[in-house]
């Protein structure tokens, strides 16, 4: 089987509205994907803005929802509220944009509740850290969950306090 790279084919207005349609029908799309996903597939990039306003319009595509949809979606996976940020940034939601999402979802949400739930599930299966390298392992995940150290710290204490400290005392060298 010869499988060719093969680029699709350049699509002019409607076209390029209706891929811009298909395309929100699969998945929520932040204004930066779906305007980088337009300018791969566009005759011309004169038409990439008339497609977005037109879907702007109509509310198809509107930054504010998509990006407070994704955040609660994500509170509710019961993840970090750094985590949600950086996943918004990377998925080209304005920084500020983000930001305030952010904050408005986790505002009536107890992070710490939420870290020792996220400790536990991690937990269930291996039981707590036995050593400094598997506090260390877990202290890496609670950070890429998106959980901030200041709240990390006290409740691996709870945990294993030795191990704790000394992890703490490593990473502030």
């Amino acid at each position: 089987l010869l499988v060719m790279n093969r680029k699709p084919k350049p699509l002019a207005e409607q076209e390029l509205h209706a891929y811009a349609l298909k395309a929100l029908a699969a998945r929520a799309l932040s204004l930066g994907e779906m305007r980088t996903k337009l300018e791969r597939r566009a005759l011309r990039k004169t038409d990439v803005d008339a497609v977005i306003r037109r879907l702007k319009d109509v509310g198809f595509l509107n930054d504010e929802r998509f990006a407070a949809s994704y955040a609660s979606w994500r509170m509710d996976s019961r993840l970090g509220r750094r985590r949600v940020e950086r996943d918004l940034r990377a998925r080209r939601v304005a920084p500020q944009l983000a930001q305030r999402v952010v904050e408005n979802a986790y505002a009536g949400a107890d992070e710490s509740e939420m870290l020792r739930e996220h400790i536990a599930k991690r937990t269930r299966r291996t039981g707590p850290p036995k050593d400094r390298r598997a506090m260390a392992s877990l202290y890496r995940h609670l950070v890429v969950a998106g959980f901030s150290p200041s709240l990390i710290f006290p409740e691996l204490r709870r945990l294993r306090k030795e191990d704790a400290d000394a992890l703490e005392e490593s990473l502030g060298e």
